[in-house]
C-alpha cells in the first residue's frame, strides 16, 4: 500500500481538504440498534484538492500519520477541527508568524 504525502510542496498551491479522522482507540458505537454510528475523532486538513477515496494512509498538515475512511454526516458535525492543522495552513500561506 502506498502512502499519500501531504506536504505543502508548491507555494502557489493553496488547496487543502478536510476529513474527519476517527480515533483509532475508540470503536464506533450505535446510539440505537439501527441508528447512526457515532465516533470520536478530529477533522484534520490535508494538502491537495481532495481525497481520492483509495489511499488510506496519509499525513495531515500537522504531520500526523492517519488512516482515512468514508465519513458520516455525524462525523463532520461532531468531530472538532484540528487547531494545529489550521495553524499550519495559515503559517504556510504567510498569514501568521511562525
Amino acid at each position: 500500500m502506498s502512502m499519500v504525502d501531504s506536504r505543502f510542496a508548491n507555494p502557489h498551491t493553496h488547496r487543502v481538504f478536510w476529513m474527519p479522522v476517527p480515533d483509532q482507540q475508540v470503536p464506533a458505537v450505535d446510539e440505537v440498534a439501527e441508528g447512526p454510528r457515532v465516533r470520536a475523532g478530529t477533522r484534520h486538513a490535508f494538502w491537495g484538492r481532495r481525497w481520492d477515496g483509495q489511499e488510506a494512509e496519509c499525513h495531515t498538515v500537522c504531520r500526523k500519520q492517519v488512516n482515512l475512511d468514508e465519513a458520516s454526516p455525524l462525523d463532520w458535525t461532531l468531530m472538532p477541527e484540528c487547531g494545529d492543522c489550521r495553524a499550519g495552513i495559515l503559517q504556510a500561506r504567510g498569514e501568521v508568524r511562525p
